[in-house]
């Protein structure tokens, strides 16, 4: 019976890459993880080609050959198995691991920053999208701003031209002199930035 991975190990990989799945390697006795991509044919020809190679060598081996050596060629072999039973299902194998820990995590992340082209890299580029977010909302701002603005200045214009005895007289109700209406201590205020 295969073996499960832990739900949060895989929920975690699937935050940071939903493109990675990990699954249990027969084969190599490890957990495999890998990320969906393109494979073509020829490569999955090249593997099943390299696999027959290794495991006629490991079959026919030289007597030369120490035992360090043939259990080095049959690692080989297992890797290659899992690395073409990937492929076979359109994934491209990333990392084999004996354990599912927060370390095997955590590299996963470096690699993926180191992707990006290193950590310094990657910060530039979050910082630069900050900065635009940040420019992008005070342009939006300055927009709302211009616009009271204008609209001031055009009431303060209105008010001179068409009140101007009125404030020669003293009348100061802004209200009263636009609207026709009274101003109260409840009034809500004429304009506010967020009309606009």
């Amino acid at each position: 019976m295969p073996k499960t991975p832990p739900q949060g190990f895989v929920r975690s990989l699937q935050l940071m890459d939903s493109l990675l799945d990990v699954r249990w390697g027969e084969a190599i006795g490890q957990w495999v993880i890998d990320r969906k991509a393109f494979i073509p044919d020829s490569e999955i020809q090249f593997l099943r080609r390299r696999k027959a190679r290794i495991k006629a060598l490991v079959q026919k081996s030289p007597k030369e050959m120490s035992a360090a050596q043939k259990q080095k060629v049959l690692d080989l072999w297992k890797q290659i198995s899992e690395e073409l039973a990937s492929a076979r299902k359109g994934r491209r194998v990333i990392v084999f691991t004996k354990f599912l820990s927060p370390e095997i995590y955590n590299e996963l992340c470096r690699r993926d920053i180191s992707r990006y082209g290193g950590y310094a890299r990657f910060a530039d580029e979050l910082e630069r999208k900050e900065e635009n977010a940040e420019a992008e909302a005070e342009r939006i701002l300055g927009n709302k701003r211009h616009a009271m603005n204008q609209e001031i200045a055009d009431q303060v214009h209105f008010l001179w031209r068409r009140r101007e005895t009125d404030l020669l007289h003293g009348n100061r109700d802004l209200r009263q002199m636009l609207h026709g209406k009274k101003t109260t201590p409840d009034s809500e205020p004429l304009i506010k930035l967020t009309d606009f």
